[in-house]
C-alpha cells in the first residue's frame, strides 16, 4: 500500500458550493426577510415564521459541524 499522510484539516479541507454559497445565503436571506415581516406585521404567523427560520439556521449550521467533530474511538 502507498503511504498516506495523516488526515488533517489542511489536507482534507473542502468547500461545498451548494452548502457554503447557496444554502447559507438562502437561510440568511430568509432570516432577514422574516425579521422584516415581523416588524411590518407583528402577529402570530410572523413570529412563527421567524422561529421556523431560526430552527432552519441552527439545523443547517449543525448539519455542517457535526461531521467535522465526529471521532471514532
Amino acid at each position: 500500500m502507498a503511504r498516506t499522510s495523516p488526515q488533517s484539516f489542511a489536507n482534507h479541507a473542502r468547500t461545498d458550493p451548494a452548502y457554503h454559497f447557496l444554502l447559507t445565503a438562502l437561510v440568511f436571506a430568509a432570516f432577514i426577510l422574516s425579521i422584516i415581516v415581523l416588524v411590518r406585521h407583528p402577529d402570530l404567523e410572523a413570529t412563527a415564521l421567524i422561529v421556523l427560520v431560526l430552527a432552519l439556521l441552527v439545523n443547517s449550521a449543525l448539519t455542517r459541524t457535526y461531521p467535522l467533530r465526529c471521532r471514532i474511538a
